[in-house]
């Protein structure tokens, strides 16, 4: 008998009864979405831009990639140059990246978590890989909590990832280490 067997049926030995889970209240959501999402954003060290253009937005994104010169990008119609994602064969293609534009599919107002499905990040670590993520965000695709944010998830399909601003580790000596093992820098472009 394993140790998961014998510790499985101790526990089945103790006869107790089934319970129904608790029931998970309504909980209070901010008003004013936009505002906490970009407060939540900005206390985890994100840049966050508010447009209200489609010219604005691609403003924005120029602004925003012009000191790099290796640019990966998921939205051709904001920004044309950069490197083609067709020729990007596998994650270590992306080695010299410095910059990537990539959509998110929603965010969460209460922590500033965004929801990058795999079809809209382009590559599965390109969010993880560059130096500098650009993320552009729907405002009226905002959700307030986590709760309704996991709701919106069981509608999209495949592979995900909440991202909620760049690599940070305090591991060492309770030192805050920005970029460690990710982005060192992010910028949320909410249109």
């Amino acid at each position: 008998m394993s140790s998961r067997e014998k510790i499985l049926g101790n526990i089945r030995k103790l006869g107790l009864e089934p319970r129904p889970l608790p029931e998970i209240p309504a909980f209070e959501v901010s008003k004013d979405l936009e505002a906490t999402f970009t407060s939540s954003l900005e206390a985890n060290h994100v840049t966050v831009i508010s447009c209200r253009s489609e010219e604005e937005v691609k403003a924005a994104v120029a602004e925003q990639t012009r000191p790099y010169q290796q640019v990966i990008n998921t939205l051709p119609d904001l920004y044309s140059s950069g490197i083609d994602l067709s020729t990007v064969k596998k994650p270590s293609d992306l080695r010299y990246v410095e910059a990537g534009i990539i959509k998110g599919a929603f965010g969460t107002a209460e922590n500033g978590a965004i929801w990058v499905p795999e079809n809209l990040a382009g590559i599965r670590a390109l969010p993880f890989i560059v130096v500098h993520l650009i993320v552009l965000i729907d405002r009226k695709t905002l959700a307030g909590n986590m709760h309704q944010a996991y709701k919106k998830i069981e509608e999209i399909p495949g592979f995900g990832v909440f991202i909620a601003g760049p690599s940070k580790t305090a591991d060492i000596e309770q030192s805050l280490v920005i970029g460690a093992h990710g982005p060192k820098k992010m910028t949320v472009i909410v249109f």
